[in-house]
């Protein structure tokens, strides 16, 4: 069985590499993100899926990722880390999980303007 912190490095690696079969997601996943209006948080696996193919995927390349630190408390972890997008640019991101045994809860906090200009080639 994985740590907490070996799911969280393994949902971070689906993300730089975009492979959704990486990450260790739970059934009933709720991705909290700020990147999706607030009455359609994806949730499900399905609807994660989807949500990470159509809308982060596309928009979101990453050539690596930094983590700092794990908070732990039980069940759930506070991660802060950065994302490195081939713009050159660095996003500093603070991720929330809550685990069931997998990933069960994202809650991703992050600067919008900074991600909308790490995205965007310079």
């Amino acid at each position: 069985m994985q740590t907490h912190e070996q799911m969280i490095e393994a949902f971070l690696q689906g993300l730089a590499k975009k492979k959704l079969e990486l990450m260790p997601l739970s059934d009933n996943i709720l991705l909290a993100s700020p990147l999706a209006p607030e009455n359609e948080q994806p949730q499900g696996l399905e609807a994660v899926h989807h949500f990470l193919k159509t809308q982060v995927f596309p928009r979101a390349h990453l050539t690596g990722f930094t983590i700092h630190k794990h908070f732990h408390d039980g069940n759930e972890t506070l991660t802060l880390w950065d994302a490195h997008y081939v713009s050159g640019k660095t996003v500093q991101i603070a991720d929330y999980f809550v685990f069931d045994g997998k990933i069960a809860l994202i809650k991703p906090y992050f600067d919008t303007k900074a991600f909308d200009l790490a995205i965007t080639k310079a």
